[in-house]
């Protein structure tokens, strides 16, 4: 099992965005849990067992940090190619 959670919350309005605080978001909150997905899920596959869990915050609703947020949350593109990869949401 793989349990992550990960964030940069980098606040601004859109006409005043600086462009290296949202690539910084990005970087951290969508592709580094893409690239923690990629390198588990192989071994997932192989053994036809285990689970990744994403831990998300309320403050994924709105802004940049949200649109950082919505793939990780929904990881179960994942899917297709084996039952390991089934998600289901978290309820607080």
């Amino acid at each position: 099992m793989v349990a992550y959670q990960v964030g940069v919350w980098y606040r601004s309005s859109v006409e005043e965005a600086d462009r290296a605080g949202v690539d910084l978001m990005y970087e951290t909150n969508l592709f580094g849990p893409i690239a923690l997905i990629k390198a588990v899920l192989p071994e997932m596959r192989a053994r036809k067992s285990g689970a990744i869990v994403n831990v998300s915050s309320i403050g994924a609703a709105s802004g940049y940090y949200a649109s950082t947020k919505s793939v990780p949350r929904r990881t179960p593109s994942t899917r297709p190619t084996s039952p390991v990869t089934r998600t289901r949401p978290a309820t607080s």
